[in-house]
């Protein structure tokens, strides 16, 4: 899978969890360390945090995708 595929993948992730102001930044030219940089705004602490699961659960997805 391509790293702007799994972007678009997690971005539908938050979308899904009712994220809002959702913004994916290709850092690609200026950052060794990453491709995109995703970031959302959440209107309470669980809503926060299931955008954060769900980003880790197709991270864990992805990674173990790529292992097969």
């Amino acid at each position: 899978m391509e790293v702007k595929q799994k972007a678009a993948l997690i971005y539908n992730a938050i979308e899904d969890k009712k994220g809002s102001r959702i913004s994916v930044l290709d850092i690609s030219g200026i950052s060794v360390m990453a491709d995109y940089f995703v970031i959302a705004s959440g209107s309470n602490t669980n809503q926060v945090q299931a955008m954060a699961d769900s980003e880790d659960e197709i991270n864990r997805e992805v990674e173990a995708e790529q292992n097969v």
